[in-house]
Parts: C-alpha cells; sequence; structure tokens
C-alpha cells in the first residue's frame, strides 16, 4: 500500500458500500474489507509519522552540529588572526621575510578603503540598499479584526501535526 493510494482506495470501498435497497442492509464482505483496509491505512499513516519523526530528530542533530562547527571555526579563525598579529613585530624585526623548511613567513601589503565620514562622500561613490518587508504580524492582527488590506489577505493553511 502506498500512501498516495489511500484516498481511491478508501473512496472505492466506501462505494461498495452501498445498502440494499429491499433490506436496507450493507454487504458484511464490503464492510470487513472498508473496516480492514482502514486498519492498515491507519497503521501507514503512524509508521511514516514515526519516521517523519526521525527525519527531524537527525536533521535537528545536523543543525546542533552545524552550530557547534561554526562556533569552533570563529574561535580558531580568531586565534590564528591573534596569532598573526602577536607574530608582525617579530617578523618587522627579522626583515619582513622568514624562509623555513615547513613554511615561510612574510609581510604581505595590500590596502584597503577607510571611510572616515559616509556624509561627505559624493554620491557617486554611495550605494543605496533599501529592503521592504512586510510586518505580518501587524497585518495578521488587522485582518482578524476584519479590516479591508489592498495587497494582504488571511490564507487559511493545512500542515500535518505529528504528537
Amino acid at each position: 500500500m502506498k500512501i498516495y493510494e489511500i484516498p481511491s482506495t478508501l473512496r472505492e470501498l466506501l462505494d461498495r458500500l452501498d445498502a440494499d435497497p429491499d433490506t436496507g442492509e450493507v454487504d458484511g464482505e464490503a464492510l470487513a474489507a472498508y473496516a480492514e483496509y482502514q486498519g492498515q491505512a491507519a497503521e501507514k499513516l503512524e509508521g511514516t509519522a514515526c519516521y517523519v519523526r526521525e527525519l527531524e530528530a537527525e536533521a535537528e542533530a545536523i543543525k546542533a552540529e552545524e552550530d557547534r562547527l561554526a562556533k569552533r571555526r570563529k574561535a580558531l579563525e580568531g586565534k590564528s588572526a591573534r596569532l598573526k598579529a602577536y607574530m608582525m613585530p617579530a617578523l618587522e624585526a627579522m626583515g619582513g621575510k622568514v624562509k623555513g623548511v615547513m613554511a615561510s613567513v612574510r609581510i604581505g601589503k595590500s590596502q584597503a578603503v577607510y571611510v572616515f565620514d559616509l556624509d561627505a562622500l559624493p554620491d557617486a561613490f554611495k550605494r543605496v540598499v533599501t529592503k521592504v518587508d512586510p510586518d505580518k504580524v501587524v497585518l495578521k492582527k488587522a485582518l482578524k479584526a476584519g479590516e479591508d488590506i489592498p495587497g494582504a489577505a488571511l490564507e487559511d493553511r493545512q500542515s500535518v501535526v505529528i504528537s
């Protein structure tokens, strides 16, 4: 049995449950088949729900591990930056270059732009970034209160809840 087949199979079984027009009785075999299939379908859905829980738990564990690794990465990057800053005076004293067997170290030169007064910059050297997001909490409250808001509406949704 496949989950996507359950609704159509249940409809077919329900169609066979028509009562006899003369006696008003329902076919016992059809009723038993419907009840049996309904039980099997419930087991299938419960098993799938348990599998969904397992997947969600694994995803949560992976997210926790990602967070832990990100913290560890940041700590290592910070330690690396501190060690480089610690090495700078000694490297300057050594002439800016040390060649070794395992590693070579030198002072690198680069340029960076330092903006000390953004307002003094001409517009040609500025970028304007504008992001407009709807305030969905306020929108929902107003829509629930019956307010008619162009461009927004309440939408009924359904979701599977596993408890």
